[in-house]
């Protein structure tokens, strides 16, 4: 941390100690939004197909026991499955995933990410992020590390409760 940064929050009161959190965090989701936009824009991919391309390498990569699905991804992300069929055609045309039949049930298709189109486009832009991240963590105890896990998966179960108050508004 900066000593500009240290003398800004240094006086600060629990309430504004609150305050300048918020704020923070609300530029982080802010920064985060345009990245991705940046990385979308990388790949010549729109916003949502980028994020729906994130949503199917982390289920790969995760080793989840359920492959993904065109319905699977259409509940995660709220699109209607004609929508989640035009993400699929972009992505395919593009290289990025293949769609295969279900070899237990040939109705069913799965969604596989395309490990050498995903390996030579998509990871290298991550690595400077990831080696700056990585860096940053290293400035922090295992403790704070810990609590810092905590404060964001906190924040993310606010975030999935104020969606779905929302979206049940209509």
């Amino acid at each position: 941390m900066s000593s500009a940064f240290d003398e800004e929050i240094e006086n600060l009161d629990r309430g504004g100690l609150i305050q300048k959190l918020q704020e923070e965090t609300q530029a982080q989701s802010a920064w985060t939004v345009f990245y991705h936009q940046a990385v979308a824009d990388r790949l010549h991919l729109n916003p949502t197909d980028h994020k729906c391309l994130d949503l199917i390498l982390k289920c790969h990569l995760a080793g989840e026991p359920e492959p993904m699905t065109p319905g699977a991804l259409a509940r995660i992300t709220r699109l209607t499955t004609g929508a989640v069929t035009g993400v699929l055609d972009r992505l395919e045309h593009a290289g990025f995933v293949k769609r295969e039949h279900d070899p237990g049930d040939r109705r069913r298709i799965i969604v596989r990410p395309t490990p050498e189109r995903v390996q030579k486009d998509v990871a290298p832009i991550f690595e400077q992020l990831s080696e700056g991240f990585k860096r940053e963590c290293s400035r922090y105890t295992d403790e704070e590390l810990r609590l810092l896990i905590g404060f964001a998966r906190h924040c993310q179960a606010l975030l999935q409760e104020a969606t779905r108050q929302l979206r049940e508004l209509g």
